[in-house]
């Protein structure tokens, strides 16, 4: 057996068989390492086991109001609380909200970021502490004195040192007693490094506010359906209660796992599976292509081993070590391919989504692909032997012809080719489409100008209960000076969130007043709304469309300045909403000032969202962001703006410095990464796809070298070859992108009628596709046709 392997490699890297060992190791390696990744990556997003105990039994609770459009949306704090009081379906409720405070530790600021949680978190979703103990419900995020760290942190910053449970850290300024330590896979919330108790009895915004994450346990024996006729049955009754705030809300139960993941990366990651599956089909079709090429060339070596006395079992098995030995070779070039691509994409993924398992090689998926490879191979490798070893020694040594047109009916390696081309046109029509549907995203009007824009985060303390306001503005209004005198900055402005990040809700309608002629259609409107200087909407370039932008010395009235689809909901058309006033679900009433541009504050996929301003004269947030307008290229700023800071505010360093156009840049990265990847797949397939057609053709030529010299002998002209022999190859081509097309047609019409999506025309987009696959295919053609016409008809027929 030893000798035999030593055999079967040696024939491999024959130089005969150099170039077919090269090819099929390099697609095969390329199919299993493609596959492995993404299996792997599927393996961790959606079945991995998660850190939460019983995680089948753990729903997010999301509240939504399909007649304002708003699916799955955050939850009032208020609403929760009448939840966890009314509520029998659940063995526990909790509340989670991301949060990033400033952390000093011995004389150094620095910025982290956390999560705020109401007490029973870790007990809701089975998580235990690594040491220490959670928060008591008597402590509040304002007033409490207690904050658990998390694993990170605590290894990194303290040394794993238990001797920190019991001292104090300057959290935002005051200090807290570290009463605990969280584990590292408990991030539920994005990069969790500290925990704070979440504030939720004081409100300002009212019940309408909308802005943390509901977590619940369903009681033993409770079924999801009881619980979710339970939920709406609950939200029904809070919207007679509160009909200012909760009229036409609802609520949905969403299993943990889809809560981490969403359905969007969910749809994404099967994509891509389906995608590198397709891949590697067409992959294994090329490698038996391959193989049953080069079995043409062995039916004679088969025949002089039985002339020297080799015996149908030991060829046979010497056939089988040469096919696993190339799956093999295939197998640790893909497992090594997909460990350097998973190492590279693993930091990432455990950053975005840390609730998941950890992205590591899947071996199973690993396993499988070398299996399909290697059966690929044994079976287009066996077949050569098995019909060579059936036929007579004699006949074997005098002429393999016939031996070798059984072995490479051409019927058979024909339709391997229109199968590759099928699925060729299926992965490239895919990318396609994904590339025409991201150029669209990218088109989309934003409704801001990001160039030439940094952007930068700071907090300062809470202002709940409105004790700072004073101080905090001060500290603002120094900061602003300062960044205002710095060279290549032409505007500076203060706001409490730049668009594509996140954004709070809030309703509101038409006030009752003799200023509003509008009164009938006073049913109210759900916006998002932001705190913002004028500066701000000027650094994003957002204009101004009716009356003023606030002043710049300081609002001094309650004002408000509305987005241009929020006040054509609120008013009819030629009717000025200036002037006009609004009242909020806190119940305070604000006179509009003027309209702005529409902004997508959420997403660039997305619509237009209907956004309300206000002033930092009446309302402010701990934690408030910075826009810069400059000159020249913002990075180049980002360590001036910071000194700049410290200047004013040392011990409350900024944070988050970006530029707007690499946030826009962001917003998208998934469904870029997903375009690249599918369209590098489209790529490879199609190339393999013309190997394919590129093979087979010149395989026909030679077998066809004698006829196609006597077609010339008698007057045919080289044109006429060519025509004649990429005609042949042609209509594989036609026929495989026929096949595709259908395909095509046939998964779009299915999609769209599961993912109720509308019917979209791929037509043009099919045609340009098969368009160049036909111009690819026939160029494949081509090459081996013009070898075929430069034939001398007295060489071939005096060679035959």
């Amino acid at each position: 057996m030893f000798q035999e392997i030593r055999l079967a490699l040696r024939t491999l890297v024959n130089s005969r068989n150099l170039g077919f060992t090269l090819a099929s190791v390099l697609m095969l390696g390329l199919g299993i390492a493609a596959t492995t990744a993404i299996a792997s990556i599927l393996y961790a997003v959606l079945l991995a086991p998660l850190s939460i105990r019983d995680s089948n039994s753990v729903y997010s609770l999301a509240e939504s109001k399909p007649t304002a459009g708003l699916e799955l949306f955050s939850v009032s704090a208020l609403n929760y609380l009448s939840w966890t009081e009314r509520a029998r379906s659940f063995s526990g409720l909790t509340a989670v909200t991301e949060a990033s405070v400033n952390l000093g530790v011995d004389g150094r600021t620095e910025r982290l970021d956390g999560a705020s949680v109401s007490p029973n978190f870790w007990e809701v979703l089975g998580l235990p502490l690594l040491a220490g103990r959670s928060f008591t419900t008597a402590e509040d995020r304002l007033t409490g004195d207690a904050v658990i760290l998390g694993e990170k942190l605590w290894r990194q910053r303290f040394n794993a040192d238990l001797g920190v449970l019991g001292q104090r850290v300057l959290i935002d300024g005051s200090p807290k007693s570290v009463v605990g330590i969280a584990p590292q896979n408990a991030s539920v919330v994005r990069r969790a490094d500290i925990w704070l108790p979440a504030a939720l009895r004081d409100q300002p915004w009212g019940r309408g506010d909308r802005r943390i994450t509901v977590l619940g346990r369903l009681g033993v024996g409770v079924s999801r359906a009881a619980a979710d006729a339970e939920m709406r049955t609950l939200a029904g009754a809070l919207a007679v209660e509160f009909p200012d705030d909760n009229r036409d809300w609802s609520v949905s139960l969403i299993p943990v796992r889809d809560w981490i993941v969403g359905a969007p990366l969910q749809t994404r990651v099967w994509t891509l599976f389906a995608a590198v599956l397709l891949l590697l089909l067409v992959a294994c079709i090329n490698v038996a292509n391959l193989q049953i090429a080069r079995a043409s060339t062995r039916v004679r070596e088969i025949g002089v081993r039985q002339a020297l006395g080799g015996t149908r079992a030991r060829l046979m098995r010497q056939i089988v070590i040469e096919c696993l030995a190339l799956a093999g070779l295939g197998g640790v070039l893909g497992i090594s391919l997909a460990a350097v691509a998973i190492r590279i994409g693993a930091g990432q993924l455990e950053q975005s989504l840390p609730g998941l398992g950890q992205l590591t090689l899947d071996w199973p998926a690993a396993l499988v692909a070398i299996a399909l490879s290697a059966l690929t191979a044994l079976a287009c490798g066996l077949v050569p032997a098995h019909l060579a070893a059936r036929s007579q020694v004699a006949s074997a040594l005098q002429s393999s012809t016939r031996a070798t047109t059984e072995v490479t009916r051409t019927p058979f390696r024909q339709g391997l080719v229109v199968l590759q081309f099928a699925l060729a046109t299926v992965l490239v029509v895919a990318s396609a489409l994904l590339v025409q549907q991201f150029q669209a995203v990218q088109a989309s009007t934003l409704g801001f100008a990001p160039e030439r824009v940094l952007t930068a985060r700071i907090t300062l303390p809470d202002d709940d209960n409105g004790t700072h306001w004073q101080a905090n503005m001060q500290s603002y209004e120094r900061l602003l000076g300062e960044l205002r005198s710095l060279p290549g900055v032409e505007r500076v402005g203060l706001g409490s969130e730049v668009p594509l990040g996140q954004f709070n809700t809030t309703s509101m309608q038409i006030a009752a007043g003799a200023n509003n002629v509008t009164e009938a259609r006073n049913d109210g409107r759900v916006a998002a709304w932001r705190v913002v200087t004028a500066d701000f909407l000027e650094a994003l370039s957002v204009p101004v469309l009716r009356g003023r932008s606030f002043a710049a010395s300081g609002e001094p009235g309650r004002s408000m300045l509305l987005s241009a689809g929020l006040a054509a909901a609120l008013w009819p058309v030629g009717e000025d909403p200036v002037g006009r006033s609004v009242t909020l679900s806190n119940g305070q009433t604000y006179q509009v000032v003027g309209v702005v541009g529409d902004v997508r504050q959420r997403d660039r996929a997305g619509a237009l969202t209907p956004t309300m301003y206000m002033s930092p004269n009446w309302s402010m947030l701990s934690t408030m962001t910075l826009a810069l307008r400059t000159r020249g290229d913002p990075a180049a700023l980002i360590d001036t703006v910071r000194e700049a800071a410290a200047r004013v505010l040392p011990d409350r360093p900024l944070f988050a410095l970006d530029s707007m156009e690499n946030i826009a840049a962001q917003n998208v990265a998934e469904p870029r990464a997903q375009t690249a990847v599918i369209s590098m797949f489209g790529a490879v397939s199609l190339l393999l796809a013309a190997i394919g057609i590129a093979g087979v053709t010149a395989f026909l030529v030679a077998r066809r070298t004698s006829e196609l010299a006597v077609r010339m002998a008698l007057g045919a002209t080289s044109g006429a070859v060519v025509r004649h022999v990429i005609g042949r190859g042609g209509m594989l081509c036609l026929g495989g992108i026929a096949i595709g097309a259908l395909l095509v047609a046939i998964f779009s019409r299915v999609a769209g009628s599961v993912l109720h999506a509308p019917e979209v025309n791929i037509a043009p987009t099919v045609l340009s596709v098969a368009c160049v696959l036909c111009a690819v295919g026939l160029f494949a053609c081509w090459i081996p046709a013009h070898r075929a016409a430069r034939i001398s008809p007295s060489l071939a027929l005096r060679g035959d």
